[in-house]
């Protein structure tokens, strides 16, 4: 199951060039924005939990979602299970459009949630671990540096390519305070709606924050 978690899942709905007449509701290229439901609204984030992904042990999930339908995700690398030694960061930046119940899904509560990707970024959060990163060629890339926030749309990242407007089909309830989404994959985006997975993901709950 952690294989899955860490390998995050992503993305999210596009923002683009700025527009003399844009307004609170409407993107860089005019189009609309959807409001985000108000229970989504704010910063939710994971408790620390192992992974094995790009050779860190453990890992910690942010998500936080605007008003007005945009949103940014952050996967969060770390070398202890206190999630304190930090050594890398995937964010993903993007629109969010809820699409209504999952019909399919086992909870009845559960909402359909359409993420759109606008950019996606790692940064080698710790020098000392660029060399390991380097060594990983992660994203087709050997001249990781240390602080340095990198764009990673259109690259080979663990054998998957994340482009600009991919989507990921999601699920997602908010129960007793806390939000549960689908399980999702890193550098992952689904083909169709199709793909939306009908299962929520109850080993890595998120508290608003």
């Amino acid at each position: 199951m952690f294989k899955s978690a860490v390998l995050v899942s992503l993305a999210l709905m596009s923002l683009a060039t700025v527009s003399c007449n844009k307004d609170d509701n409407t993107t860089e290229t005019g189009q609309k924005l959807n409001a985000t439901p108000g229970e989504l609204q704010g910063k939710w984030q994971s408790t620390c939990f192992p992974s094995n992904a790009l050779e860190a042990t453990y890992t910690q999930r942010e998500y936080i979602f605007s008003a007005v339908g945009d949103f940014d995700k952050y996967e969060r690398f770390f070398k202890d299970e206190g999630c304190t030694q930090q050594i890398g960061e995937y964010k993903v930046i993007g629109t969010v459009e809820a699409k209504g119940k999952a019909s399919d899904a086992q909870d009845p509560e559960a909402e359909q949630l359409n993420l759109t990707v606008n950019n996606a970024l790692f940064t080698v959060v710790d020098g000392n671990s660029v060399s390991l990163f380097n060594g990983l060629k992660l994203c087709g890339k050997s001249d990781w540096k240390g602080s340095e926030e990198v764009k990673v749309l259109d690259l080979n990242c663990l054998g998957s390519t994340v482009r600009k407007g991919d989507v990921i089909f999601d699920i997602y309830d908010v129960k007793d305070g806390q939000l549960y989404l689908g399980q999702s994959s890193l550098f992952l985006t689904q083909d169709s709606a199709n793909t939306r997975p009908t299962a929520l993901d109850a080993e890595v709950p998120f508290s608003k924050k």
